[in-house]
C-alpha cells in the first residue's frame, strides 16, 4: 500500500491554492514520535530488519493489515535502507505502528493508523490520480502524510528535498528513477513555504 501510494506521484500533479495549511495533529505526533524514538525515550518493541517479520509482529496488535515495501529484499539490488525495528505508539485512544528505517544512518520513520483516526490535512498538497499528499516541516522535519485504502501514513525524516529522498524507503529501484525525480515538489509548483528558515 505504501508504494501503491507513492508511485501514484510519478503520474499527473497539480496543487491546491499556493497557501500552505498548518500540519495536522498526525503530522504533529508522527514528527513528535521519531523525536522520542531518536532521544531514546521510546525504545523499539522489535529490533528487525526483515519487512515481513515487522508485518507479522503487528498483525495481532493494531486493527489493520500492515504492508511494508519489499523491493530490495526480491530484487537483490544494493541497500539503499533498512528496517531497524517497530513499536506501537498510542494515538487517540487507540494504537498506530510506527516502524523505524535508517538510510546512510539517516533516520526515517513511518507511522501508519486508520484513516478514521487521522484524516490527512494541513500542509502543501499535491493530488495525483485521486491521492492527496501533505507536505509539511514541523520542528525542521519534513513530513509526507497521506492516506490510502482506509490507513493513513506519515514519513518523517530530516533528509533533504522537503523529504522525498525517504520515499526510497519504498522507489529505491531504478525503473523508479523518474518518480524520485518527480517528487521535487519546488520544481513541479515553485512553493517556497515548506523550506526552513
Amino acid at each position: 500500500a505504501v508504494s501503491l501510494a507513492l508511485l501514484a506521484l510519478a503520474f499527473a500533479w497539480r496543487t491546491s491554492a499556493p497557501e500552505a495549511v498548518g500540519p495536522s495533529e498526525f503530522a504533529v505526533m508522527s514528527v513528535a514520535t521519531h523525536q522520542r524514538h531518536q532521544r531514546g525515550s521510546l525504545p523499539l518493541e522489535i529490533e528487525t530488519g526483515s519487512p515481513e517479520a515487522v508485518k507479522n509482529w503487528f498483525g495481532d496488535k493494531v486493527p489493520f493489515l500492515l504492508e511494508l515495501p519489499t523491493y530490495q529484499e526480491v530484487s537483490g539490488q544494493d541497500r539503499l535502507y533498512g528496517i531497524v525495528g517497530a513499536r506501537l505508539v498510542a494515538y487517540r485512544g487507540d494504537y498506530a505502528a510506527f516502524v523505524a528505517y535508517e538510510m546512510s544512518t539517516r533516520p526515517i520513520s513511518l507511522i501508519v493508523t486508520s484513516t478514521t483516526l487521522a484524516p490527512p490535512s494541513g500542509g502543501q498538497i499535491v493530488v495525483a490520480r485521486g491521492l492527496t499528499f501533505h507536505f509539511d516541516v514541523v520542528d525542521g522535519l519534513r513530513v509526507i502524510t497521506w492516506s490510502h485504502r482506509g490507513l493513513t501514513y506519515a514519513l518523517v525524516s530530516d533528509l533533504e528535498e522537503r523529504g522525498e529522498d525517504s520515499c526510497k524507503v519504498c522507489h529505491a529501484g531504478a525503473p523508479e528513477q523518474d518518480f524520485l525525480v518527480e517528487l521535487r515538489v519546488d520544481r513541479i509548483t515553485g512553493f517556497s513555504g515548506l523550506q526552513e528558515p
